[in-house]
């Protein structure tokens, strides 16, 4: 027979899972995105607002520490659930396909960014466009 009080507390803790997090001081970290196209974007976040951002031409060159393709530093700010980049640096088109390569990269406010924080069921992550998969996930240092 199912027991209805552990029923309510499993359906409480996946809906309170599901939702963007309020930004703690857990943010701070490093965070990882490959694009369908290969590049690599690593995403430093630190708890004193700024952030940097690393973008490497292929996974091996991460992983072996190669020369990035390019390099950015900026600030970030929060709101309850929502964080604002100032000085983002984009290679693609954000609306749509990441794959979508810019010729040059663009640096631009980014708003409506969502955190989520790691929980037993995901690593934690950086929503920047999660329509098209733009999503960073937190990595080990």
């Amino acid at each position: 027979m199912i027991n209805i009080k552990k029923l309510t507390i499993i359906s409480a803790i996946i809906l309170i899972s599901c939702g963007p997090s309020k930004v703690t001081d857990s943010i701070e970290g490093k965070y990882l995105y490959k694009y369908p196209s290969g590049q690599v974007e690593i995403l430093c976040i630190k708890n004193d607002n700024s952030f940097s951002q690393t973008i490497y031409a292929r996974e091996n060159d991460y992983l072996n520490k190669v020369k990035p393709l390019y390099i950015n530093k900026g600030n970030w700010n929060n709101g309850i659930t929502e964080i604002e980049f100032t000085n983002w640096l984009a290679i693609s088109y954000l609306g749509s396909i990441p794959d979508s390569i810019l010729s040059q990269p663009m640096q631009f406010s980014l708003f409506k960014t969502t955190w989520y924080a790691p929980t037993i069921f995901r690593e934690g992550q950086i929503n920047v466009y999660v329509e098209n998969g733009y999503v960073l996930k937190k990595v080990e240092e």
